[in-house]
């Protein structure tokens, strides 16, 4: 299979540049990206190593091609490796898994012009990123979407034994099979909307700018879903970093179920510093789940990260995790990790 990637992608990338040297723009790209992880549960301690599905391991192809018309045509192949990841399996379990095998991100072709982008295929919908965006530092391994790390880990002890992905949901879009329109960017904004299979819709509105010595990034989604019990979800993030290195961010998710009873949503607060290649963070999080139980968690990390240059980065993190309903509270989840990202 890699042979034949490898071999492919080499026709592909010859092709292009011999058809037009000038016009043709072709990058292989990727990364590895891993993480080391002690999960402790209260009852169960297990030392792990993982795929990073916060950005997982990867590998790309992209181009793009100027027409007579003036008009930009591109393409992207991108697929991952992420078998035994940090999401899905329980940090607790350490069975072998089933060897990766390379699956779909994106797989789509875009046009672009003075109107803006339109993107047809899988790939990400409006809204993804929208309550990600963040320049507190430490991003290998601290983010809003709390349970990308032991996400398949079981609390116990109490309110009803959840997972972490249970109790802290994910508020972001995703990828998906979608017609996608992004705006141009004016003035740092770019509005983007996006339909996929089932009839949901997506919106969202990015910024990126800086005020004298304060850089800001922003944005703000709307999803209406027609293919599950939630009725809609907003979500937002806004960060500020400033030239000294201190940064804040803070984000914000709320799902509207189709009864507009027990609601989802989840509150996030991060601050960091960044001095030459070394960032220090820490962050919390508060969740309540779109449950009758009464379900909430509370989340709380620290960690630091250098990065090394050429797209190679090391990191460490602690991360606690809460868990209860109306009735009990379960045994605290503590996560010990380190995590090495290459890039290429």
């Amino acid at each position: 299979m890699k042979k034949t990637l490898l071999m492919a992608t080499g026709a592909l990338m010859a092709a292009g540049f011999a058809a037009d040297a000038k016009a043709v723009d072709v990058e292989l790209y990727g990364q590895v990206n891993k993480t080391l992880m002690v999960t402790d549960n209260g009852t169960d301690s297990e030392f792990a190593v993982r795929d990073n599905d916060k950005s997982s391991t990867r590998v790309g192809l992209k181009g793009e091609q100027m027409l007579d018309n003036g008009l930009t045509v591109s393409v992207l192949a991108e697929y991952e490796m992420n078998g035994d990841d940090t999401r899905v399996k329980s940090g607790t379990d350490v069975t072998s898994g089933s060897a990766s095998t390379l699956t779909e991100r994106h797989a789509r072709v875009g046009v672009a012009g003075a109107f803006g982008t339109v993107l047809v295929g899988h790939t990400s919908v409006a809204t993804d990123s929208a309550a990600e965006q963040d320049m507190a530092g430490v991003s290998d391994l601290l983010g809003s979407d709390i349970a990308r790390f032991g996400g398949g880990t079981s609390f116990v002890g109490g309110a009803g034994t959840p997972t972490v992905a249970d109790t802290f949901s994910r508020f972001d879009g995703d990828r998906a099979d979608v017609v996608a329109y992004n705006s141009p960017v004016i003035n740092g904004v770019q509005a983007r909307v996006s339909t996929s299979e089932g009839g949901e819709i997506q919106g969202a509105v990015f910024y990126k700018g800086k005020y004298d010595a304060v850089a800001v990034k922003a944005a703000l989604g709307y999803e209406s879903n027609s293919t599950s019990d939630v009725d809609n979800t907003i979500m937002g993030s806004v960060s500020l970093k400033h030239d000294s290195g201190l940064a804040a961010t803070y984000a914000y998710g709320q799902e509207s179920t189709e009864t507009g009873a027990d609601e989802a949503d989840m509150h996030y607060f991060k601050v960091g510093y960044a001095f030459d290649a070394f960032e220090v963070a820490a962050d919390y999080a508060t969740h309540e789940a779109d449950n009758a139980a009464g379900l909430e968690g509370k989340a709380f990390g620290i960690g630091a990260q250098y990065n090394l240059g050429h797209g190679v980065s090391v990191a460490g993190a602690y991360r606690n995790l809460e868990a209860e309903n109306n009735t009990s509270s379960a045994d605290d989840i503590d996560l010990i990790m380190a995590n090495v990202r290459v890039k290429f």
